[in-house]
């Protein structure tokens, strides 16, 4: 859809400015919460931008061209499936974040939207009617069963993670304690992801990026139980939140299993479990 208020918003309007002046750009999509109607964006909420040009994206990867938008305070570069990104705080502290396409890539949601296009999206910029032909986005995330493998892949990277932590605690290093902690925490993020998709039931679990929204599609259950898996800068703290860590990843797996109809990974578990249920005792020497 075609929005014709989004560009009254200063940064938007910047940037729609910028693209009317490249003769590459050729259709601008505004994507994420900003364009999805079933998301509560904020003033806090990023610009989600994706701009399709004809020629090489590449000559986009580098910041050079920001300033010309808005004064730039930072950018990092990226890739998302191969594509250059541009990850911008504007000044003011204003965030947009920028994904530079081929043109042939629009041709390609225009046969069928991913999963983040069928979400929403806004049309900010056609100049050949080439975006006229996108499908009209459902606002609604699909739904998509867990798999057996997704269950497994998620079971030995949570338990890779967790079985440094004790190690990293008997030497007294804390740093990586926390730093592999934090990881596993990443996966059990992941699981409950899947979790919320098995147990959604017909309707698709509106799962978001990085935990946003959580409250919102997690099981409140394992809501209320993730404070106990984050810790101080302490090691008995730091064991602990690793002991909720594993309890917590091992009932939601086994929930997910049941509600995917799919194996659990009980053997990943069962193997590496004891690896993480205490800190080893190094006085004996090496």
């Amino acid at each position: 859809m075609i929005d014709p208020l989004a560009p009254t918003d200063p940064l938007l309007a910047a940037v729609l400015a910028w693209a009317r002046r490249q003769a590459t750009v050729r259709v601008v999509l505004l994507t994420g919460s900003r364009a999805q109607p079933a998301a509560t964006p904020d003033a806090l909420s990023d610009f989600d931008v994706e701009l399709y040009v004809d020629g090489d994206p590449a000559i986009y990867a580098d910041d050079g061209w920001l300033p010309e938008i808005a004064p730039v305070l930072v950018s990092v570069g990226d890739a998302w499936e191969g594509d250059p990104t541009r990850l911008v705080f504007f000044e003011g502290g204003r965030k947009a974040d920028f994904l530079i396409r081929r043109l042939d890539a629009l041709d390609a949601l225009t046969e069928q939207l991913d999963e983040l296009h069928e979400r929403g999206f806004v049309v900010l910029l056609d100049r050949d009617g080439r975006a006229a032909g996108l499908p009209a986005p459902s606002g609604r995330p699909r739904r998509a069963v867990p798999t057996a493998m997704q269950l497994a892949d998620a079971a030995r990277e949570f338990w890779f993670e967790a079985a440094h932590v004790p190690r990293y605690l008997a030497r007294g290093e804390l740093w990586p304690a926390q730093t592999r902690l934090a990881n596993a925490r990443g996966e059990l993020l992941r699981l409950i992801e899947l979790h919320a998709q098995a147990t959604s039931g017909a309707a698709a679990s509106d799962v978001r990026h990085l935990g946003t929204a959580l409250a919102r599609w997690a099981a409140p259950w394992i809501t209320q139980r993730l404070a106990a898996t984050f810790a101080g800068y302490a090691r008995e703290e730091t064991f602990q939140a690793l002991q909720a860590a594993t309890a917590l990843f091992s009932r939601v797996c086994a929930e997910t299993a049941h509600a995917a109809g799919v194996p659990a990974p009980i053997e990943i578990e069962r193997a590496m479990r004891p690896l993480t249920a205490a800190i080893p005792d190094m006085s004996g020497g090496p």
